[in-house]
């Protein structure tokens, strides 16, 4: 929870943030040429903490892991199709639905030789991902949008995958006028310039209860809805799927059925 302080802090630097244009951005010391996931500070993860969370696309032995598979053949075909770049992945409420799909759909598309991935926490009134994998970054999402810091300084990778991930350090109320901000478009071509090509997961706010995920499909290829088994009303699922447009729309992940 942030004090006035910080509230006040911020507030400042999204004023100063909103003029400035997306830029290319280099890890310190390194070139475009040279810089790679794999060269990003390793986090070390106990598989038990994932397990316990929800995350099993990387362990070819669990009983989901090839749903997640299966999942990332299909939406990466529909990305190819369009050449689209970006995934939104997204509930209708509140709930780590959308969070524990989104962190085994990009760990699964890390996984494919051909790809690399990134996962970005755009969950910033309520972040998850930092929680998921144990991390308490000193940077995150935030910082780099208001462009307190490097988006190099801002990202890790679990021990097990190279997949870069860039959590929210901390919640924040500001999370919509973060998200408008030029550099959240201009995410991908930040991370492409200094990384290499990938597709970017995003974990987004609950669609229904919020603006901010509103603000943030204008600059996502493509959006997942995941719905919970018997949790949303079909007037909810038609609403969000009219608030996601069908030029985003990839599918629609049905959860909360399997054991």
């Amino acid at each position: 929870m942030q004090n006035d302080g910080q509230s006040d802090s911020l507030t400042t630097a999204l004023a100063r943030a909103r003029d400035v244009t997306p830029v290319r951005l280099i890890r310190r010391g390194r070139s475009s040429s040279n810089a790679h996931i794999e060269e990003l500070p390793v986090l070390e993860t106990l598989s038990e903490r994932l397990a316990r969370n929800g995350i099993v696309a990387h362990d070819t032995n669990h009983p989901h892991s090839d749903i997640y598979r299966s999942l990332r053949a299909r939406v990466l075909q529909r990305l190819d199709r369009t050449r689209a770049r970006s995934i939104g992945v997204v509930s209708l409420q509140g709930g780590d639905d959308a969070t524990v799909t989104a962190v085994n759909l990009a760990i699964a598309i890390a996984m494919d030789p051909t790809r690399s991935a990134l996962l970005v926490d755009s969950n910033m009134r309520a972040p998850s991902v930092g929680d998921i994998f144990g991390i308490e970054p000193q940077y995150g999402l935030e910082d780099y949008l208001i462009g307190s810091a490097e988006l190099g300084e801002c990202l890790v990778r679990p021990d097990f995958q190279a997949i870069g991930i860039l959590p929210a350090r901390q919640a924040t109320p500001q999370s919509s006028e973060l998200a408008a901000l030029p550099r959240m478009a201009g995410l991908h071509d930040a991370f492409l310039m200094s990384f290499g090509p990938a597709i970017v997961v995003h974990v987004l706010p609950p669609l229904l209860d919020m603006g901010d995920a509103i603000e943030m499909l204008p600059h996502i290829d493509g959006t997942l809805l995941v719905v919970r088994d018997g949790a949303s009303t079909e007037d909810e699922i038609e609403k969000g799927l009219a608030t996601i447009g069908s030029e985003r729309y990839l599918g629609t992940v049905l959860t909360g059925f399997l054991a």
